[in-house]
């Protein structure tokens, strides 16, 4: 039978031919869905939670409409390659398959170039696979443009280089990070390095204070509208990111950074996207509730288990598991040091058994803010060279004495730098019988200082107290004829002689005159003369001192307390006592003459040792 001018029958080819074509519709309108969502999530409408919610459900349904794309489009290369005795009747269907086949391969490349522009988050080309944009660890750092008074950029512009992306919480956080991103600059070389600062919901006023204030010059963008932070995932608490040349998030540090170190330590975690140790079962990793001592790190996990979380400051490791199994994880951790940085370890295991792990999250528990306390400061042991202070603080904390002559101090010891909460301190190399005033400081961990003031302290004298030469001449007060009162410790510094008398010896009115003269002599040199009598008359003891033309004072000594401490024997007595206070020499009865008296106040006022015994 002829069957050239019949029409081909429908081949089943060509069924196919209307499915792959309705799966392409329906690929386009999901990747369009996609970007949407994208756009969404970039203007604040969508949370964190929901977007990647939908955005895994969307990418779920793309992957399964694309398998039956390209299992179409095989089995319709396998039906054209089929011979037979029907190869002329199919032909043209044949034909027909090849031209759709081509047609979906120019698609796929468009398709391709669409989610190019739409994912690729740092400028990258990136192909449909490749690695998802968003916040957590092993992820394209999310693109942003900004723009303040001195700066006009976008995130793209520091491709190549390595990123310290800080959000600030409050306004408190500005003085507390500015210090510690400036060292940044100098953690690496700077056309390595790009630090850009990110002042949630500050507006340009705020921000620009904070940057005078501070005196950074490193970018500091205003968020008012918290659009940069949402896209970040980051809420009410200071979060860094650490982003490796190729743009992907390689570190994360919840709460603020803790210095030049900290960041040197960070920066080793910064590598390529090979190096990032990052899980597709975990994601949305979050530390909140810091405080000085507690931390909450919440996450959530594709697939159903049980989790556990590792952290460590570097000395101490701690380990906590979940009871539940669930996709929204929660662990607290309690009992934590305040102002440390603790890095974590995030585990889940499925009903199998199977563990996924990520890393490269961190987080700094809050400063303590609060100084120590200084109880019971003293002086505990005064000597004539050395003055040994005690003291205690409520924690541990350094010590160190500030001390000198004057309320200004002047002099400080060496930093005890051990952390104690009990503090002993020896200051040494003091002038003997000298004030001091003094003050202590303890600094706990956190640089938190206290400061307490003592009571001002005297050294002691370098020689014992006693009557005898070269001892220290024993303290007296006495009251004088004149009213007036005379302390001899209050007379350091000058020379002394102390003339042990009464009126009814006659060997001491015949010396007067010769007292009369040296003292007239010596006194503009600065002499201090007494003449101390037991006898408490005072209206004779005036008539004694107007008849015998006497200018110096004359003291009573009732009690006899001061001829005691002297063991004066009889009079006349004399003691010569230096600028010291230490008694240089004592004469029994009369002078012997004016001589010996002139060569004792020579040695005494000019320091020679030829002094008379």
């Amino acid at each position: 039978m002829d069957t050239s001018n019949r029409p081909p029958k429908q081949s089943a080819n060509n069924g196919k031919k209307f499915e792959l074509s309705d799966h392409q519709q329906q690929i386009a309108a999901l990747e369009k869905q996609l970007l949407e969502l994208r756009n969404k999530f970039d203007a604040g409408k969508l949370t964190s939670e929901l977007f990647l919610k939908k955005k895994k459900t969307t990418e779920n349904k793309l992957a399964g409409l694309r398998k039956k794309a390209a299992a179409g489009l095989k089995k319709s290369e396998d039906v054209s390659q089929d011979k037979g005795s029907v190869t002329k009747r199919k032909t043209e269907p044949i034909q027909k398959g090849k031209t759709m086949h081509s047609f979906n391969k120019r698609y796929l490349i468009i398709t391709a170039a669409i989610a190019v522009i739409g994912f690729a988050g740092w400028g990258i080309v990136a192909l449909i696979d490749s690695l998802a944009t968003g916040f957590d660890i092993g992820m394209r750092a999310p693109g942003f443009s900004f723009r303040n008074e001195t700066t006009t950029a976008s995130l793209n512009d520091f491709k190549g280089k390595q990123v310290v992306l800080t959000f600030w919480d409050k306004q408190e956080s500005c003085k507390e990070e500015a210090s510690i991103l400036k060292e940044t600059t100098g953690t690496v070389s700077s056309d390595k390095t790009a630090v850009i600062i990110v002042n949630g919901g500050a507006d340009a006023a705020i921000t620009g204070d904070c940057i005078k204030n501070q005196s950074i010059t490193l970018p500091v963008l205003p968020d008012p509208r918290r659009d940069i932070t949402r896209l970040y995932g980051v809420n009410n608490i200071t979060k860094t990111f650490f982003i490796n040349e190729a743009g992907i998030i390689s570190h994360v540090r919840f709460g603020s950074l803790a210095g030049k170190g900290d960041i040197e330590t960070a920066f080793k975690a910064v590598g390529g996207s090979d190096t990032v140790k990052k899980s597709s079962v975990i994601s949305n990793v979050n530390v909140s509730s810091l405080t000085q001592t507690n931390a909450i790190v919440t996450w959530t996990s594709n697939m159903t288990g049980s989790g556990s979380v590792t952290i460590t400051d570097g000395k101490q490791m701690r380990l906590l598991n979940e009871t539940a199994v669930t996709t929204n994880h929660m662990i607290a951790f309690g009992s934590l040091a305040a102002g440390t940085v603790y890095t974590v370890k995030i585990t889940v295991k499925d009903t199998t058994g199977k563990e996924y792990s990520t890393e490269g999250y961190s987080f700094r528990t809050l400063r303590d803010t609060t100084p120590p306390v200084i109880q019971e400061a003293k002086a505990s042991q005064v000597a004539a060279n050395s003055i040994t202070v005690t003291w205690s603080t409520d924690e541990a904390a350094t010590g160190q004495v500030e001390y000198g002559e004057t309320s200004a101090y002047g002099q400080t010891t060496t930093i005890d730098t051990m952390l104690t909460t009990s503090h002993s301190i020896t200051v040494s190399g003091l002038k003997s019988e000298t004030l001091y005033h003094v003050r202590v400081k303890s600094k706990d961990v956190q640089g938190n200082e206290a400061k307490t003031d003592l009571p001002a302290v005297t050294t002691k004298s370098i020689y014992t107290t006693g009557a005898e030469i070269g001892k220290k001449a024993p303290d007296f007060s006495l009251l004088g004829i004149d009213g007036k009162t005379v302390q001899l410790s209050a007379l350091k510094g000058k020379i002394v002689i102390l003339q042990f008398f009464n009126t009814e010896c006659r060997s001491c009115v015949t010396e007067m005159p010769l007292i009369r003269k040296i003292y007239n002599e010596w006194q503009p040199k600065g002499l201090q003369l007494f003449a101390i009598t037991k006898e408490t008359h005072i209206a004779n003891l005036q008539m004694f001192a107007n008849v015998h033309q006497l200018t110096f004072p004359i003291l009573m000594d009732p009690d006899e307390k001061v001829v005691e401490a002297y063991r004066v024997p009889f009079t006349p007595y004399f003691v010569f006592i230096d600028s010291d206070g230490v008694i240089r020499h004592i004469n029994e009865g009369r002078l012997a003459n004016e001589d010996d008296v002139i060569q004792t106040l020579n040695s005494l006022f000019y320091h020679t040792e030829n002094v008379p015994k």
